[in-house]
């Protein structure tokens, strides 16, 4: 199984980010609005062996075209100054069948949660600006030595480093429900 490596740092602005972001000389690849469903069977099996199934609809904001749906299995979280878990991702032609697919085979709609994503590009790494309903957070995930690195260039210490997921983080916020930007409901 292929292996996430990522941070978070929590920000109040993404202002001096992009500052740094441009200095360093990141490329701007897209901006999304992420639709996000958590799955677990009714018992919380996947939670319970701290694994995740989710479930991404993604939709350009600056690119109205671009569109894609990906299914992901995480595996359970590593020791270590970073997030590391195993990770299994596929691309899905329909959101809406998907979800119908993982619900026939059993699973259950844990967690609905939206997000703006701001994508870059440094070198071999990702850096992603996220505005969630709770907060701004940036994620940088690659190779772990260009993690640090790219955290470095970028003004990040160790001492601010989150791994912790969204939901964790939206639950620490006092965040209770699905996670969402307006109170419109979570359908599919």
């Amino acid at each position: 199984m292929p292996v996430e490596n990522e941070v978070k740092v929590c920000v109040d602005s993404f202002v001096s980010v992009k500052e740094r972001l441009v200095k360093i000389k990141a490329k701007h690849v897209l901006t999304v609005r992420e639709k996000n469903i958590l799955y677990d069977t009714g018992a919380g099996e996947l939670r319970g062996e701290d694994m995740g199934l989710r479930l991404r609809d993604e939709c350009g904001v600056d690119d109205g075209s671009f569109k894609r749906v990906t299914l992901t299995v995480k595996g359970p979280r590593m020791k270590g100054v970073m997030k590391r878990r195993g990770e299994f991702e596929v691309c899905a032609a329909c959101f809406k069948r998907a979800h119908e697919l993982l619900c026939a085979i059993g699973f259950e709609k844990a967690l609905v949660y939206e997000k703006v994503r701001e994508m870059w590009v440094v070198g071999k790494t990702e850096v992603c600006l996220d505005t969630l309903p709770f907060g701004l957070y940036v994620e940088i995930e690659g190779d772990e030595g260009d993690v640090f690195s790219t955290a470095e260039m970028m003004g990040f210490a160790r001492a601010q480093f989150i791994t912790s997921n969204y939901f964790d983080l939206a639950r620490k916020a006092g965040v209770r429900g699905d996670i969402l930007f307006d109170c419109q409901g979570s359908g599919v």
